[in-house]
C-alpha cells in the first residue's frame, strides 16, 4: 500500500480508468489505515476494515448501503465491459 496522499487526477498516473481508479484509492486506503491506526496491515485488512465503517456511516444517515453497492456494481460493470 502506498503512504501517498494525494487525490487529485494529475496525482493519478495510470493510463486506463482502471489504473487511475487504483492510483486514488491507494491513497484514500493509506489516509483510512493512518487514521484508524492500521498502517502495515494486509490492504484485505484495511478493506475489509473500511467497509465496515462505511456500512456504520451509511446506517447512522439512515442510506442504503445495498442499493449504493448495487448502483456502484453497475457502473464497474459498464467501465469494464462486465
Amino acid at each position: 500500500m502506498k503512504d501517498d496522499f494525494t487525490l487529485d487526477d494529475e496525482a493519478a498516473h495510470g493510463t486506463t480508468k482502471q489504473e487511475r481508479a487504483a492510483d486514488r484509492m491507494d491513497a484514500v486506503i493509506a489516509l483510512y489505515a493512518r487514521a484508524v491506526g492500521a498502517s502495515g496491515e494486509p490492504d484485505t485488512t484495511v478493506l475489509t476494515d473500511m467497509l465496515a465503517d462505511v456500512m456504520h456511516w451509511a446506517a447512522a444517515r439512515d442510506l442504503e448501503f445495498a442499493d449504493s453497492l448495487r448502483v456502484a456494481e453497475g457502473h464497474f460493470d459498464a467501465e469494464t465491459d462486465g
